[in-house]
């Protein structure tokens, strides 16, 4: 009996199934934030927040704040976001 193996094997099927669950967490945490946006926007008005596994694990008012509080959140899978008033806009 012949069988086929397709290029990859075992070893890329793995690979792949962890790089979608990686983008289904990533899109957890942007439908966090659309479905939130505003509520949000109320509670940390010109703020940078990390939103991990869904939901905000921290805000900080300025960047350099929030670069020592990035490396402290121990999930790989965690989204920077900076919450614009709607009166101050900014360009990155």
């Amino acid at each position: 009996m012949v069988t086929e193996m397709k290029a990859g094997g075992v070893g890329a099927q793995r690979k792949s199934s962890a790089v979608g669950d990686r983008i289904e967490k990533q899109r957890a945490n942007m439908d966090y934030l659309r479905d939130h946006y505003e509520e949000l926007l109320k509670k940390y008005p010109n703020h940078w927040v990390i939103v991990s596994a869904g939901k905000v694990v921290d805000a900080e008012s300025n960047a350099s704040q929030l670069i020592r509080s990035v490396n402290r959140v121990k999930s790989s899978n965690k989204m920077l976001y900076y919450l614009a008033s709607p009166k101050k806009r900014m360009l990155l």
